[in-house]
């Protein structure tokens, strides 16, 4: 068997038991809870077909009432400024659900949302950068005077960028607040 094949294989079983949907599950499910859950963080409400494709194959047929219910009340939620500044903070990308006159609120949110999360983003592989010099510095004791002047030169330097980076957040806080009191 060539290699490609076998690598198909061992893709549709894995993307199979990744549905995580047994039979149970899809007898089982509170479908309204289901879609509320698809709109609260912005999933196209398409994905009700995936588990009609999921539970199908058990003969069970997802209640789409229940869900589309569920789904618009969680797409309200999503669908706010504090929504979008949620979705953008965890890097989540917009995928237009939002109906006209809420995707305008949605979209300042998440653009502030996507800022802050970009600069955490910084912060944090700056921060691991720092701490592997520091590391470096600490538990290698065969650095040149010269070397170890450098790292010691380079933690102070990114020490000072995280600060930099640090008051920007707070910056981005207060605007978050400011734009969530509107």
């Amino acid at each position: 068997m060539n290699r490609y094949l076998l690598f198909l294989i061992v893709f549709a079983i894995l993307l199979n038991g990744c549905s995580g949907w047994s039979e149970e599950r899809c007898a089982s499910a509170d479908w309204e809870r289901i879609g509320e859950d698809d709109g609260d963080v912005g999933r196209p409400p398409e994905r009700f077909d995936q588990y009609r494709d999921y539970c199908e194959r058990y003969g069970v047929t997802p209640d789409r009432e229940a869900y589309d219910l569920g789904y618009l009340g969680g797409r309200d939620d999503y669908c706010t400024v504090r929504g979008g500044l949620e979705a953008g903070q965890r890097g989540d990308r917009y995928r237009g659900i939002c109906k006209e006159g809420f995707d305008e609120d949605f979209r300042r949110g998440h653009q502030l949302g996507l800022r802050y999360f970009a600069l955490e983003r910084e912060i944090a592989a700056l921060q691991s950068r720092r701490e592997q010099l520091e590391m470096e510095l600490r538990f290698n004791s065969g650095l040149t005077p010269e070397r170890r002047g450098y790292y010691q030169q380079q933690s102070i330097r990114l020490r000072g960028q995280i600060d930099r980076l640090a008051d920007q957040r707070q910056d981005l806080d207060a605007a978050a607040r400011r734009l969530l009191a509107e």
